[in-house]
């Protein structure tokens, strides 16, 4: 959109404070965003992408999102992410407990496995209370 003043560097300058408007507009866009605390539950792909990001709080948040749905199809993403060797123990106890909170029999199994498992509860005592814990969930 051109303003038609005799002055280029009206135009120019016109020109300019859109694009500075439209930056604006995205930088606010993004901090409200991360404001929100990512609260990406009603958008699925959002959530599954951050499981993968290299950011710890990231992935976090997206665990706890993902224990709000509590449904069988997110058993096994959060089983991924306690199943992955190079994963925070802190990550891990975070799907551990979501696991504990889904109602599905199949968990149970899982869920003995990473308690008896010395490579995936790395002897944690942290890792392997959690795991009790979650056992002890009414299935």
């Amino acid at each position: 959109m051109e303003i038609k003043i005799g002055n280029r560097g009206i135009k120019f300058f016109v020109k300019n404070a859109l694009f500075l408007k439209a930056f604006f507009v995205l930088i606010a866009t993004l901090s409200i965003f991360s404001l929100r605390s990512y609260s990406i539950a009603n958008d699925f792909q959002e959530v599954v992408k951050a499981l993968g990001s290299k950011d710890k709080q990231k992935r976090l948040i997206a665990i706890t999102e993902l224990s709000k749905i509590k449904a069988q199809e997110i058993t096994e993403l959060l089983t991924n992410v306690v199943f992955d060797k190079s994963e925070d123990w802190k990550v891990k106890i975070i799907a551990i407990r979501s696991l504990g909170e889904i109602n599905d029999p199949e968990i149970v199994d899982k869920l003995v496995t990473i308690f008896n498992n010395p490579f995936l509860n790395e002897e944690c005592p942290a890792i392997k209370s959690n795991t009790a814990l979650a056992l002890g969930k009414d299935f």
